[in-house]
């Protein structure tokens, strides 16, 4: 170690740094794609089966009380049981 010098700069550092940017740039870039591959996915899926059964009541039509057997119709689907999906929703907006 020298008094009046300073130590020499490690130079890996410079290569790290490009290598992550590297890294980040490709990731992202899949990322991408891959996000626009699951909208068309689901924009398959809405066009190809526009109606879902109900998350809340499961298809039944009912919600059921957490103790006991009384039910009452699921509010979500008003106890048809299905729903159309909000992709298929914003599809046939999109025809009128």
């Amino acid at each position: 170690m020298s008094r009046g010098r300073p130590a020499p700069r490690d130079q890996t550092s410079g290569l790290q740094w490009l290598l992550l940017i590297v890294a980040v740039v490709v990731v992202v870039r899949w990322q991408w794609l891959g996000g626009l591959g699951l909208f068309f996915a689901y924009a398959g899926v809405c066009w190809w089966w526009p109606i879902a059964t109900c998350g809340k009541c499961g298809g039944s039509g009912k919600c059921f009380a957490p103790i006991g057997r009384s039910h009452r119709t699921c509010p979500r689907c008003d106890g048809e049981g299905r729903h159309v999906r909000l992709g298929a929703r914003l599809l046939r907006s999109g025809d009128v």
